[in-house]
């Protein structure tokens, strides 16, 4: 998909509203201008010249999520958040994009690492299947690599690491920082290439979506076809399963339930899974919250917690209130960058979040 036919999508979108109920900010702000159809008529308006990119219209651009919500829920498929990706790149490549933007560019120029400047570690060794670490996990949570190694092994599997340390491109790509994604990419099939690996695993739904559609839509770049990307859980509820892997059984005395993570909508094959893993080594009263599976929506782990970071904030305690109302005591999710930011903000509502994958390696 070229730039220019992902902005042909506003022409489709601009006056659709079949998929407003479900944008995360457009629920927050109740402001039809924060909402897909009012991003898709921006754009529209701004290539017919109707309307000029200024610092509240950019400003306005900039609070979509890219949390997938809209094409997810679209009975056309309209990949309306690659229009708004494109969009930005014009500015970006213009030189309008917000100040925030800029310096996040100049991060990933210096580290390839939006978090901490860590710079990004090579490959392991060789090896038929690899890992994909990125540079969220070491950040957002201490402890999940080495929790998510030891379930491996528990199933045989001692994987080569790849890209630990290193951004997998889509928050900058949804930030139209399209040339350092592109970047970010190639660095990340070098590594995959130099293993040998077929298998790529890895640990979120983001980094999946990354991998499957955000390389070959929004980057034109594609795996080696030969190359299959596994999510992680998927992996560890397949074992648990066919029975070639175990843990022991915790009972929790209050209500428990499964956060879906960032970009859990965008790859709708894996809502079995974690829940598979739950249901394994959790005895109690696990509950399915209402902003669950298709609708589970953003919780502020998306390139607004660097342009927009009150509204991100909002987005994260919004998740975690929908919890508290329904009684919850104790959240679980995988995906590090989720549990980061809902970790951040958890004691205001009193429940404790945990790191599925943590969780069950220490019930081995």
């Amino acid at each position: 998909m070229t730039q220019t036919n992902a902005l042909d999508t506003t022409e489709n979108c601009r006056y659709c509203l079949m998929c407003r109920h479900l944008c995360p900010v457009g629920n927050l702000t109740h402001n039809e201008a924060l909402s897909p159809h009012g991003w898709a008529q921006m754009v529209a308006s701004e290539r017919r010249g109707l309307l000029e990119w200024n610092e509240q219209s950019i400003d306005a651009l900039y609070k979509c999520a890219d949390c997938g919500q809209c094409e997810s829920h679209c009975v056309t498929d309209q990949p309306l958040p690659n229009a708004i990706a494109a969009a930005r790149t014009l500015l970006v490549e213009n030189g309008k994009a917000p100040e925030e933007v800029k310096q996040l560019a100049e991060m990933l120029t210096a580290s390839s690492n939006l978090y901490n400047g860590q710079v990004s570690q090579p490959p392991s060794g060789k090896g038929d299947i690899a890992l994909f670490i990125g540079d969220e996990a070491d950040h957002f949570a201490p402890g999940a690599v080495e929790a998510v190694l030891k379930l491996l092994k528990n199933t045989g599997i001692e994987p080569v690491l790849i890209g630990r340390g290193r951004n997998d491109g889509l928050i900058p790509s949804g930030l139209g920082l399209r040339s350092k994604s592109i970047e970010l990419a190639n660095a990340t099939i070098e590594d995959l290439e130099s293993t040998g690996a077929t298998t790529l695993l890895v640990l979120s739904p983001g980094a999946f979506f990354t991998f499957t559609r955000i390389y070959p839509e929004r980057l034109n770049i594609e795996l080696d076809p030969k190359v299959e990307v596994v999510e992680v859980t998927s992996l560890l509820a397949d074992k648990m399963e066919s029975g070639d892997m175990s843990v022991n059984k915790t009972s929790l005395t209050d209500k428990f339930a499964y956060m879906d993570p960032e970009h859990s909508v965008r790859v709708p094959s894996r809502f079995a899974a974690p829940r598979t893993l739950m249901d394994t080594a959790f005895e109690g009263e696990r509950v399915e919250l209402f902003w669950r599976k298709e609708r589970s929506g953003s919780g502020g782990a998306t390139g607004l917690q660097f342009t927009h970071k009150d509204m991100a904030d909002d987005l994260t305690r919004f998740r975690l209130a929908g919890a508290g109302e329904a009684g919850v005591k104790t959240v679980f999710t995988e995906d590090s960058a989720t549990f980061g930011r809902l970790n951040q903000f958890a004691g205001h509502n009193g429940i404790e979040v945990r790191n599925l994958y943590q969780s069950l390696a220490g019930q081995l």
